[in-house]
């Protein structure tokens, strides 16, 4: 039988009582210093695990507790549980600072590697799997808020709208959905930004300042962000809580509560670059497929650029979008269709 000393609780005050633990198979019998004995049997007996160098505490079924250094013979007692195996590997990682920080340091890459990959892989799959009703509530929600953000009604006629439309519909492929798109007038703003629900906001400025091809090249950027559901994916990115709830739930119903703050976001932040980069590849292979130059879309960048007043550029197309070099630079390595006069 071993012996080991520490402090008694009895529970109601926090004066401490220092005793002697006699530790048997059977239990402790706990001697205090008046020479009075109590007995706690194993049952009763709830000993916290070894934890590197911490003091040890034990918690008895009447309320009481005792504490003590980690004792070795505290160890070898409680070696006949199911799970001191475990406990002493623990408690020997836990031991070593070399171990310890090195361990600090892999939770950290760890944490830092899902942020980077696995949210947006994760926000990608819960986007697709979006159910195509929700997906158009989503969108009537954006839509409500661009209206109280963007009040302004169009300046454009109807034949500038339809053939803004015939535009659209040159870099759609096949029987493909046609996206609903929605004029606003912003002054002299350029932009345009797609939204949940096949919607695609385009502003009179960005119509104004780009001909055919070059409007074809923005719209089918914009039609690549629908295609892969990147609103989507935002507002599922946005929320990390959010995300980790649907994808281990399916529970989308708070998804249209973020959609209201959609548009301004879109507006003043945009796309992240990666969902931003991946709409111009998907715009370039569109440009190719309906025998449009993809220095279009070069074009209409530079020429938003240069066109874009200071005072506008916070609300900018090319605000809410990667560099404008580097984006026409990646386009430089698209491979060309034929050159259409």
């Amino acid at each position: 039988m071993s012996r080991i000393t520490g402090i008694y609780f009895d529970g109601f005050y926090a004066r401490p009582h220092p005793i002697t633990v006699h530790l048997h198979p059977d239990g402790w019998t706990l001697e205090f210093a008046d020479g009075s004995t109590k007995l706690q049997v194993r049952g009763d007996i709830r000993l916290d695990d070894r934890l590197a160098h911490l003091k040890r505490l034990a918690c008895f079924s009447d309320g009481t507790s005792f504490e003590s250094p980690p004792h070795a013979e505290i160890d070898a007692w409680q070696s006949a549980r199911p799970t001191a195996r475990l406990n002493a590997v623990v408690h020997f990682l836990e031991s070593y600072d070399r171990i310890a920080a090195v361990a600090t340091v892999l939770v950290v890459l760890f944490a830092a590697a899902f942020v980077h990959y696995g949210l947006p892989r994760l926000a990608h799959s819960v986007a697709r799997s979006i159910p195509a009703d929700m997906d158009r509530t989503l969108g009537e929600v954006s839509l409500r808020s661009v209206n109280t953000v963007l009040s302004a009604h169009s300046g454009l006629g109807r034949a500038e709208q339809s053939h803004v439309r015939d535009q659209l519909q040159r870099i759609l492929r096949g029987d493909e959905t046609m996206p609903d798109l929605h004029f606003r007038f912003i002054g002299n703003i350029a932009n345009a930004f797609a939204l949940p629900g096949y919607n695609i906001v385009v502003t009179d400025a960005l119509v104004e300042q780009l001909d055919d091809d070059e409007l074809a090249a923005v719209l089918a950027h914009e039609v690549t962000h629908l295609e892969s559901r990147h609103a989507e994916q935002s507002i599922l990115h946005s929320s990390s809580t959010l995300l980790l709830v649907a994808a281990i739930t399916g529970d989308l119903s708070t998804l249209t509560g973020f959609a209201a703050s959609l548009p301004v976001v879109l507006l003043q932040k945009g796309y992240s670059r990666d969902l931003e980069r991946a709409a111009d590849a998907g715009a370039a292979l569109r440009l190719r497929d309906a025998g449009i130059p993809t220095a279009a879309f070069a074009r209409a960048l530079e020429k938003l650029d240069a066109n874009v007043p200071a005072e506008a550029r916070a609300y900018s197309y090319l605000n809410t979008h990667p560099e404008t070099s580097e984006r026409v630079e990646a386009l430089q390595f698209s491979t060309e269709p034929a050159d259409v006069p």
